[in-house]
């Protein structure tokens, strides 16, 4: 329509659409991370976390699942699965207004239901979290090892990948913490409040 972009197209609307179509009566105990609950994680990671890297590490990830709505596995490497199935490190950009980051563009080049095969790119700005989206993101890869650009987004401070694991028993920690229980809270959680 007069060379108008199809937001029918966008990876947001295709994602919600996919979304509903697997909508059933199934009863999923899962809640969502909402955000005064992730504000609560935020707060609580310095409590729980002890090395630097890997606070500023749990800051930057906890607030990048919540502000792309990526599943976990998106994200952290599994047992047996390639680390080129979650997010590269050349998958993530960022555009700047005078001079300071202002968003971060995301493309995901894999990822479930991708069934024409083709990359979406998706972007956020700081949001409204008590720390901004953006700055975790510019502090985690200031302090993130090595710069290979096809090596995964998120790793450990020994440059490993970061394992599904791993995210998870942090997850736990800082959920135990502000006192929520991990059996209704997991990693999809924060995906999840995408669907409320």
């Amino acid at each position: 329509m007069m060379s108008m972009p199809d937001n029918t197209q966008s990876f947001l609307v295709e994602k919600l659409v996919t979304g509903t179509y697997r909508l059933s009566k199934t009863f999923d105990s899962r809640l969502p991370i909402i955000m005064p609950i992730l504000n609560k994680l935020l707060r609580s990671i310095t409590l729980v976390v002890k090395c630097i890297y890997d606070q500023v590490l749990f800051k930057a990830i906890f607030l990048f699942a919540f502000s792309t709505f990526s599943r976990v596995g998106e994200l952290v490497t599994s047992k047996n699965a390639p680390n080129d199935n979650v997010l590269q490190l050349h998958d993530v950009s960022f555009s700047y207004v005078q001079g300071k980051a202002a968003e971060v563009l995301v493309c995901y080049r894999k990822f479930k239901h991708n069934v024409r095969g083709m990359p979406k790119t998706i972007s956020f700005s700081h949001g409204t979290a008590m720390e901004s989206a953006v700055v975790a993101m510019v502090q985690y890869l200031k302090v993130r090892p090595y710069y290979i650009p096809t090596e995964p987004l998120f790793c450990s401070v020994d440059a490993t990948p970061l394992h599904r694991p791993d995210f998870d028993n942090i997850l736990h920690k800082c959920l135990a913490s502000c006192g929520l229980g991990s059996s209704r809270y997991k990693g999809h959680s924060f995906r999840k409040r995408s669907s409320n």
